[in-house]
């Protein structure tokens, strides 16, 4: 089994951030009304309520008035099923970020709960995976900060930024469980033990990826169960790359290795199709590669060979010495930048793909409006990716008469590849699902 970091769920499924509804009555969010320019609903906001909210009621509870506004045209997804808890976060971030902006707010306050429910989850399935992936089109929303429609280079560095500063706001809001000294503060080896427990929460959920993934590439039988020797033919196809070349696969170099038969399994679990990784993960290789550069070796510094090394000798090979750790120096930072950008790249070209996907008045725009009315068609689209993905094993473009046949002997056999709805079990609900995709083909 392939041990995996959590670094990701992010990379896999886009960022683990969810918009939400109760289990007992979905939450709702109205759209601000108007001509859908960011100017237009800015000037607006202070004083016209968003609709469905009673007059009277709000100029009781003015605070609601803030609660629709950073919901207005905010993506809504299933992934947050408490309602409650959703609330209490927005509060939270209001009285201890207040500085923060709308959709930023909105944004921060729904991570937090989404990893809270991730972190209680007793079993994560690739259901639960993809729910949490409709989560995609609201980061990319809170990233176009001005609320112009476009996505600019500065907006998608800040972004970067404000994600890479999770783990502080993380740490904030569970004080009270991590602070296990009962000193008042969350210090850095309690932040370490939050950080494993959710590695230690997140490893089956990897493994599951894996495990579905590698189940639809490496079957070659179409029995539905990985044999040992298909399993072991399957690894010898994987592309591993020592990178730092000290002669052994590291874990992120096997998650990297496992990234070509995962790209397509992804693209089903996020509602925005994703831009090819390929090209971006050969130029990071190329650049850690032109960072393995081995440090002086010392014995050629012995002048005269007499095996000793004299002051001079000495001197000699610090100063190299030195120069080589400000090489390294400079390449890391010039690797950390190089990420940075690279990310900034791949969030530009997401956005533009979710501008191709919900632009309906073809300007080129993302406004309020087009952000949340998109989301069933990509739901549909989305699903038949996944479907697609699972049982179009030909990939001729639909299921076939044998490829029908084959997934109900996995699912007479109880096997994993007929778990249609990716719940986890194998019961009716699958062959439901299984005839729904296929008469919808």
């Amino acid at each position: 089994m392939v041990e995996f970091r959590p670094i990701a769920l992010v990379s896999l499924v886009g960022l683990c951030l969810c918009a939400g509804c109760s289990k007992e009555e979905p939450a709702t969010v109205t759209p601000a009304s108007g001509s859908g320019s960011s100017a237009d609903a800015e000037a607006s906001r202070p004083e016209r309520p968003s609709a469905g909210i009673d007059p009277a009621l709000l100029e009781q509870l003015p605070s609601l008035a803030r609660v629709e506004q950073a919901l207005s045209g905010a993506p809504v997804n299933i992934a947050i099923t408490e309602a409650k808890r959703l609330e209490e976060a927005r509060d939270w971030i209001a009285e201890n970020y207040p500085d923060m902006s709308e959709r930023d707010a909105e944004l921060m306050a729904q991570m937090l709960v989404m990893i809270d429910d991730l972190m209680e989850a007793d079993d994560l399935s690739l259901a639960k995976v993809k729910s949490i992936g409709e989560s995609q089109l609201l980061q990319l929303w809170a990233m176009d900060a001005d609320g112009d429609g476009a996505l600019s280079d500065e907006e998608a560095a800040s972004a970067m930024q404000r994600m890479m500063e999770m783990g502080e706001v993380m740490a904030e809001w569970n004080a009270d469980d991590l602070d296990t000294n009962g000193d008042g503060e969350v210090s850095m080896e309690e932040r370490m033990a939050m950080e494993q427990e959710m590695q230690a929460n997140m490893q089956p959920l990897y493994d599951t990826m894996v495990e579905r993934a590698t189940l639809v590439s490496w079957d070659s039988n179409g029995d539905g169960f990985l044999s040992d020797a298909e399993r072991a033919a399957g690894e010898e196809t994987l592309d591993l790359v020592d990178w730092d070349g000290d002669g052994e696969f590291s874990e992120m170099e096997r998650l990297a290795g496992y990234q070509s038969i995962l790209q397509e399994l992804s693209q089903g679990l996020v509602l925005v199709e994703q831009p090819d990784m390929s090209q971006f993960q050969a130029e990071m290789q190329q650049r850690i590669a032109a960072m393995n550069v081995p440090p002086p070796e010392q014995s050629a510094f012995d002048a005269d060979g007499d095996g000793s090394y004299s002051d001079a000798e000495m001197a000699a090979y610090e100063a190299e010495m030195e120069v080589f750790r400000a090489q390294q120096r400079a390449m890391s930072q010039e690797m950390q930048q190089a990420g940075q950008d690279m990310m900034v790249r791949i969030t530009r070209m997401q956005f533009e793909m979710a501008v191709a996907a919900l632009d309906t008045d073809g300007d080129g725009l993302l406004m309020n409006e087009e952000w949340e009315g998109g989301y069933d068609n990509l739901r549909g689209q989305r699903d038949r990716r996944m479907f697609n993905y699972l049982y179009d094993a030909d990939r001729s473009g639909s299921v076939t008469d044998a490829e029908v046949a084959r997934f109900m002997d996995a699912y007479d056999n109880q096997s994993p590849y007929a778990d249609a709805d990716l719940n986890g079990t194998v019961d009716q609900a699958d062959l439901q699902f299984f005839v729904t995709q296929v008469s919808g083909q």
